[in-house]
Formats: structure tokens, sequence, C-alpha cells
């Protein structure tokens, strides 16, 4: 995914990431990201009381990862985001 902000100036992958990211979590869960995404999004997490979970480059280790229970969201900077939906539909709706 790509986007730019109001100015018209490109937004970094990493920053999308943090926002997506951002939106996702809640304290106490994680969120999983390869090793060359930018600490923006460890502190945007952190913030929230989450952690992220580094992982190998590539989709397919951030999905490994995004298996774990408290894992709600994963995605690398290049625009390959992992959503966790029915975990959430499941504890909306016991």
């Amino acid at each position: 995914m790509m986007a730019i902000d109001e100015t018209r100036s490109f937004v970094e992958g990493d920053e999308i990431l943090a926002l997506f990211g951002r939106e996702e979590v809640s304290s106490g869960e994680r969120g999983a990201a390869p090793l060359n995404t930018s600490l923006v999004v460890d502190d945007v997490l952190d913030a929230k009381g989450a952690s992220l979970t580094r992982t190998k480059v590539g989709d397919v280790f951030v999905a490994e990862a995004a298996r774990d229970d408290d894992v709600v969201f994963g995605g690398e900077p290049s625009g390959a985001w992992i959503q966790i939906l029915q975990r959430q539909m499941l504890a909306r709706n016991p």
C-alpha cells in the first residue's frame, strides 16, 4: 500500500504500519513485523501498552508469528498486512 498525506508527501510504509497497529492493538497484546521495520512501530505500540514481535523478513514469517494467540496483527513496511479477524470476532461473540 502507498499513501500520501495532506501535503501530498509520500508516507513511509513503516508509518502506515504503525497507524494500522495503533488501531488494532490493546494493552497486553502484540503485533508482528520483520526485523527491517522501523522503531516507530514499537514506539506506537508501547504507547498503548502493547509490544511488537520481530520476525525474519518475509510475510510468511510474519504470518507464522501471527498464529500466536496474543498477536492481533502483523505486517511488513512493504504493505503486506495481516489482521486477525476470526479471533477478534470470537472474542466479541463467545
